[in-house]
């Protein structure tokens, strides 16, 4: 007899918290939040039980999505989506967070986003994020991650 396949698993609860320097996360994140594989997440940002996720594809990216869920969201996922009705500045102002002299730290946007150094220098150069430089530190300007969330999230 298998000993191992006779024993039932235990259900298991895993408090998930995230920091609150984070404000969005990637699908891996919501897979495991959510219960779910990759497709069946998509699935439900297609349908629209996810409203707030955007596509954070580097510039030429067409045939590839690369999706991050704020996280706010998550936690009330299993809300009615009309309950979802947040004003979209307000969720963007959440997202970016404060922004001393109208601007944020890129190391800072790499934890904020859970994106990569790599993609902040690629959105730089692109010109979709605006830059400013002091000595060897990167902040990227307000106004253009608002002008990028405004365009860059899913409908």
């Amino acid at each position: 007899m298998n000993l191992i396949a006779s024993v039932k698993p235990l259900a298991r609860t895993l408090p998930f918290e995230v920091s609150t320097a984070v404000s969005l996360v990637s699908v891996d994140t919501a897979r495991a939040v959510l219960g779910m594989d990759t497709e069946s997440v998509t699935a439900q940002v297609e349908r629209g039980r996810l409203r707030w996720v955007w596509d954070f594809a580097s510039p030429g990216s067409e045939t590839r999505r690369e999706l991050r869920f704020w996280a706010g969201e998550l936690g009330g996922y299993h809300a009615a989506p009309d309950d979802l009705a947040e004003d979209l500045s307000r969720v963007i102002a959440e997202i970016i967070g404060p922004t001393p002299g109208g601007r944020q730290r890129a190391a800072v946007l790499s934890i904020r986003f859970s994106i990569s150094a790599q993609l902040i220098m690629d959105m730089v150069r692109a010109g979709v994020w605006a830059e400013d430089r002091v000595q060897h530190t990167r902040f990227i300007r307000r106004h253009s991650l608002e002008n990028f969330l405004q365009a860059r999230l899913i409908h």
